[in-house]
């Protein structure tokens, strides 16, 4: 492919991180260029209008040179993504970054009103727990953003 052709392939791939809420850049750490890899994401991505993103930058294939694994400093992550506690420390990044503002939340919904509410949390939170009692339908879910507030008719516990 010419540099033209890969150069707008790379910008169309990146244009579907207008709408991630958390960016995670591989690096090659290994690549003797990996800070010019870096700098040209960095670049294209502003040119397409992508900035302010949160992300995180993991500086993969750290088996490859010398140093140790995995290490973190902030956002970035030097790791082996053959190595199974590097991947668990950039799961747990990834958790962090992207459900920061989560909370645990216990909701009794009536029967009257679970099967659109269930179904929307079903689809749209992390249900922790399901519990059918006489009143309704008990749930203890993870929420975020703008549905902390969306349910609070029906909240019973922080």
């Amino acid at each position: 492919m010419p540099p033209h052709q890969l150069v707008q392939a790379f910008k169309s791939t990146l244009a579907e991180a207008a709408n991630a809420d958390l960016l995670v850049q591989v690096v090659d750490y290994s690549d003797p260029d990996y800070q010019l890899m870096m700098e040209t994401t960095a670049k294209t991505l502003a040119e397409i209008g992508i900035e302010n993103r949160p992300m995180i930058v993991a500086l993969n294939k750290a088996d490859r040179i010398e140093g140790p694994y995995p290490t973190r400093e902030g956002n970035d992550l030097i790791m082996a993504a053959t190595d199974e506690t590097s991947l668990q420390e950039l799961t747990s990044m990834i958790v962090e970054l992207a459900f920061d503002d989560y909370e645990t939340k216990t909701l009794l919904i009536p029967f009257n009103r679970g099967g659109d509410v269930i179904s929307y949390l079903n689809d749209n939170a992390n249900v922790l727990s399901t519990e059918y009692l006489a009143e309704g339908t008990q749930v203890t879910v993870e929420l975020g953003g703008a549905d902390l507030n969306r349910f609070d008719d029906f909240l019973i516990t922080n």
